[in-house]
């Protein structure tokens, strides 16, 4: 990437790399990302920066491509968690929750 492009474009690229379908999530990063090419009130690249952040990092963990251990460890670390929160994920029947 070079240093003219602007932060839609390396957002939408790196949406590309990742096979990020046109969706909600997609936008909303576009939008956030819109707030460092324009010319937004004061104090809201902070924010902006923070949340734009968040997304891709999340959006990076959800969209790279994994082996099926590693979704079996990400899903048992999630059930892990509910449980941690009160919440049963298992299903009926499943004897590996």
């Amino acid at each position: 990437m070079t240093d003219d492009m602007t932060m839609v474009e390396r957002i939408t690229r790196s949406f590309d790399r990742l096979e990020v379908p046109d969706s909600d999530l997609r936008r909303a990063g576009i939008a956030l990302a819109q707030v460092f090419d324009g010319d937004d009130r004061p104090g809201h690249m902070a924010p902006a920066s923070a949340a734009l952040r968040a997304l891709m990092v999340e959006t990076e963990a959800i969209y790279t491509k994994t082996t099926p251990l590693e979704d079996e460890r990400d899903l048992l670390r999630a059930r892990r968690e509910a449980r941690e929160l009160g919440i049963d994920l298992t299903d009926e029947g499943d004897t590996n929750g």
